[in-house]
């Protein structure tokens, strides 16, 4: 079978090129469906992400995970970039089971706990406004590019002062 036709949102080359030999067929010139090119979601993915399928959206969707010691100021500093970047964050899940449970996790607990901190995360991709901030996350789900902390110290309003 033999392609004959091309479907385009724009004027294209399909008629010219000798290779494809295609007929262009145009629809939504004007725009009036959908009012935004390709060129334009490419160029600014986040603003026009309702056009997008919320699996290719989330693609764009740039993570920050926080990891530190228990009680090292994780929780603060995720809600204050998440506050600062206007966008969401993902609650810390283990805390929460280990409060529900006074205290006591279980090595099948374990499992639960990256199962479900990895559900939040992909659920909160849905809606996050370019930045999702973690509070946590399962150490196999981590591709980590490192950041040397070291050098400086800062609190939370010294960091959302700053650009990622």
């Amino acid at each position: 079978m033999r392609l004959q036709y091309g479907v385009s949102g724009w004027p294209s080359s399909y008629d010219s090129n000798d290779e494809i030999q295609l007929k262009a067929v145009i629809m939504d010139l004007d725009r009036s469906h959908v009012p935004v090119s390709a060129t334009q979601i490419r160029r600014n993915p986040h603003e026009h992400r309702q056009w997008m399928a919320l699996e290719i959206a989330s693609a764009f969707v740039h993570r920050i995970v926080l990891l530190g010691g228990e009680s090292s100021g994780k929780t603060t500093l995720t809600a204050a970039l998440a506050d600062h970047f206007k966008t969401i964050w993902v609650h810390e899940y283990g805390r929460e089971l280990r409060e529900q449970q006074q205290g006591i996790l279980s090595e099948e607990d374990l499992l639960k706990i990256g199962h479900e901190q990895i559900r939040r995360k992909e659920h909160a991709l849905r809606s996050a406004n370019g930045y999702l901030f973690c509070d946590t996350s399962p150490p196999h789900h981590l591709r980590l590019q490192p950041v040397d902390v070291r050098a400086r110290r800062s609190s939370a309003s010294e960091a959302c002062n700053s650009n990622l």
